[in-house]
């Protein structure tokens, strides 16, 4: 395959898991919709900053379908890297562009 496709598809799947986080998160409290929020941003963010690692990573030989929810998982750890204050700053502070566009 095409390494640009393979980008694609890893962002595509990453994306549709976002997404799923996102829709999840209506009938969720507060805080547990802010960590839905900033999870699916920040993997939104870490596709489009590793997208030329991905490809590699994509294109290796024993690189297999299911790698990829292993891939999904290893880049949501590190959504633990920030804490909850700096997800709710990250999230206030995107919302509040997003209302300016």
């Amino acid at each position: 395959m095409h390494s640009g496709h393979n980008s694609a598809f890893v962002t595509h799947r990453l994306n549709i898991i976002a997404g799923k986080s996102a829709k999840l998160k209506k009938n969720m409290p507060d805080k547990n919709t802010t960590s839905q929020e900033f999870t699916s941003y920040y993997l939104q963010q870490s596709t489009k900053e590793f997208a030329e690692d991905l490809d590699k990573i994509r294109n290796a030989d024993d690189f297999k379908g299911d790698a990829v929810a292993m891939l999904v998982k290893s880049l949501q750890q590190g959504t633990s890297l920030f804490s909850a204050a700096d997800q709710e700053r990250t999230v206030k502070a995107r919302k509040s562009g997003e209302e300016e566009e």
